[in-house]
């Protein structure tokens, strides 16, 4: 899968933390952390993410159902939580990464990314989106 190979070396030779590749074309990167600069390329890719390789710097529940959500054929990141793995697996997207957590951290590891706890009781793509809507809606702290 060319366009996931094209994601994943361009996300480990650049500054960014998002890439997203369709047909041999970076369609997307961005240097911004957390799970907006996903969130926001739903919005301004739309259909064309339908089909894309996303390579993303930490990949948590949260992530997975939204590159679920997209329509992805692949996934790559360093850092991938066992929940995401299982998200990415049972709806058939192709993911590799380096290392494989219990769960994604917040900001200063000293806890679960409230992400991760908002998510934990749900596998529906659907619902995570929306939660995850309602998330980046909200100011930051």
């Amino acid at each position: 899968m060319r366009d996931l190979e094209t994601a994943t070396e361009r996300l480990k030779e650049s500054s960014d933390s998002l890439i997203v590749v369709k047909d041999g074309h970076v369609l997307l990167s961005k240097d911004e952390g957390g799970i907006r600069p996903l969130f926001n390329a739903l919005s301004e890719l739309g259909e064309d993410m339908k089909g894309s390789c996303i390579a993303d710097k930490v990949i948590g529940k949260a992530a997975a159902a939204l590159c679920v959500f997209a329509g992805a054929a692949g996934v790559y990141t360093p850092v991938m939580s066992k929940a995401a793995v299982r998200l990415l697996a049972d709806n058939g997207i192709v993911y590799s990464m380096d290392l494989l957590v219990p769960g994604v951290l917040n900001k200063d590891k000293a806890d679960l990314c409230p992400l991760e706890k908002m998510t934990a009781n749900t596998d529906d793509y659907r619902k995570i989106y929306e939660m995850v809507k309602g998330f980046v809606g909200k100011p930051f702290k």
